[in-house]
């Protein structure tokens, strides 16, 4: 955007911040033709952008309004929104939350139990109760089932030395997620 369309948006928005009026109006009175020219082309391109709707044109005032998405552009700092970004992939990402809290996110548990110290048999477990955790359409039931598996699986004597330590990392995982 050009320094002329940045100054006529600008002006816009303080009218309308001091009056809480969104219509301004241009008079072409004591200006060349390339001056009103220059003005009614910045016009036409902030009104393409969005960021204005004429209202009026004449021979010499045009009038305009502010729209909704010009007000946001400047309260934006007159910077266009970042884009957000899209994260595209298979069905394993489950996030439950709203505004900017994330909870249950099982996938960054599952990256700190693929990235500690644990044993790998522990590790196996812990991903594997995750994996079916995060299924958003698994009953309480089934649910119940797996937790229990878990429980029976890293308490057995196979693994019992190493149940405390991976109990305890996943536990303190799963807190530090949920902000406890």
């Amino acid at each position: 955007m050009q320094q002329n369309e940045l100054q006529l948006l600008t002006d816009a928005y303080n009218r309308y911040k001091d009056t809480n009026m969104r219509g301004s109006s241009i008079w072409f009175n004591d200006m060349s033709s390339i001056e009103r020219k220059s003005i009614l082309d910045s016009l036409s391109l902030l009104e393409e952008y969005g960021y204005i709707r004429l209202t009026a044109r004449a021979v010499g005032f045009c009038e305009f309004k502010l729209t909704v998405e010009g007000i946001k552009f400047a309260e934006n700092g007159y910077k266009e929104p970042e884009p957000a970004p899209l994260f595209k992939g298979d069905n394993s990402v489950f996030i439950n939350g709203s505004q900017n809290t994330v909870s249950n996110n099982y996938n960054e548990i599952s990256v700190d139990v693929s990235s500690s110290d644990l044993p790998d048999d522990c590790k196996k477990l812990i991903e594997e109760l995750l994996y079916e955790l995060k299924n958003p359409y698994i009953t309480p039931e089934k649910k119940s089932n797996v937790i229990n598996k878990f429980l029976t699986d890293i308490s057995s004597g196979a693994i019992s030395g190493t149940a405390a330590t991976g109990l305890t990392f996943l536990l303190k995982s799963l807190f530090s997620h949920i902000g406890l």
